[in-house]
């Protein structure tokens, strides 16, 4: 594992096992209902973000990684999303930096793309958080 022990560093950049072309960075969060892990993985030719979270700070704090990998090299930017639960995606509704660029992907399964896309509380469970969810475009 990246840090020699089994163990994943949070908020830090480490090689990404299996492609040594590749770093990841994961955010590790203690267990709770409102947001997910997440990790980031660059490579020369892109930078993926899975699961950006449910909350702003943390899907803010993501981004702010993110553009330093852009300020490095201009890359696609491609945001999967393993399932469309509220705590897996909710911060990037009110982050700006996340409509920033064509060259950001959001990437869902298709019954998930379609409930993001008509802003589908009920199917994202934020309904259960009381939170509005806006219609999002997604790309795959």
């Amino acid at each position: 594992m990246p840090a020699g022990n089994g163990q994943l560093v949070s908020l830090q950049w480490q090689p990404l096992p299996g492609a040594p072309e590749a770093q990841f960075f994961p955010l590790i969060r203690k267990i709770d209902t409102i947001s997910s892990n997440s990790y980031l993985i660059q490579t020369a030719d892109a930078i993926i973000l899975i699961d950006p979270g449910g909350i702003p700070e943390q899907a803010e704090q993501l981004m702010q990684v993110v553009t330093e990998c852009r300020r490095e090299k201009e890359r696609p930017f491609f945001v999967i999303l393993t399932h469309i639960h509220s705590d897996h995606f909710f911060g990037i509704q009110d982050v700006p930096a996340f409509a920033f660029a064509a060259t950001t992907t959001l990437m869902v399964q298709e019954s998930g793309a379609a409930a993001l896309e008509r802003g589908d509380e009920r199917y994202t469970v934020a309904d259960l958080f009381s939170l509005k969810v806006r219609p999002m475009r997604v790309g795959i």
